[in-house]
């Protein structure tokens, strides 16, 4: 069994996403809804963030394997 999801393949390259991701989305709820006193509204807040955090990196990592490799 794996413990990845395969979410999207972007040019050839998988895009996955462990299980232990919704440990860290529920982590984020808890942290900013619970503990901040926030209730829903903030813990949708920690997911949001969390998932945009997870996309920007995402987008980052692509970025590099777009990128030409430079010879010197």
């Amino acid at each position: 069994m794996s413990w990845s999801l395969k979410l999207i393949r972007i040019r050839g390259i998988d895009i996955k996403v462990h299980l232990t991701f919704v440990l860290i989305l529920v982590w984020a709820a808890y942290r900013w809804g619970v503990s901040q006193g926030a209730g829903a509204t903030g813990a949708l807040f920690g997911i949001l963030v969390t998932l945009l955090l997870f996309v920007c990196v995402t987008l980052h990592e692509l970025a590099h394997s777009f990128t030409p490799c430079a010879t010197m």
